[in-house]
């Protein structure tokens, strides 16, 4: 038995669906954390573009159906083209709170067993 996630349904302007499960504030710990890591403390822009990158290796969930493993989420080009991978960004902002427009449809849905 698995535990009900809600997530984001995105539907992007290629036609892929894509489903980000709804953050914590965990999340967005954890992603700054690996980004700052990652970046060095004197490169602000690489930092943001990180967080970026990881906020969306945790909360994705599936793509057209398909759930991911940890590895198959590691490279991010292999899953999505840059248009793709952009309308997926906008859809994060807006998730987390910062308003952004973009192609794509966004609905709330339950995923597993209630």
């Amino acid at each position: 038995m698995t535990d009900q996630v809600f997530c984001h349904k995105l539907t992007l302007s290629t036609g892929k669906v894509v489903l980000v499960r709804e953050p914590k504030i965990r999340d967005q710990e954890l992603a700054a954390q690996l980004a700052g890591a990652k970046a060095g403390n004197d490169n602000n822009l690489a930092a943001a573009m990180l967080w970026q990158k990881e906020l969306a290796k945790l909360l994705l969930m599936k793509i057209n159906d398909k759930d991911l493993t940890s590895a198959e989420k590691e490279n991010l080009d292999d899953l999505f083209s840059l248009r793709e991978y952009s309308e997926v960004s906008m859809a994060l902002k807006q998730v987390v709170g910062d308003a952004g427009e973009g192609k794509f449809q966004m609905e709330l849905v339950p995923v597993g067993s209630p």
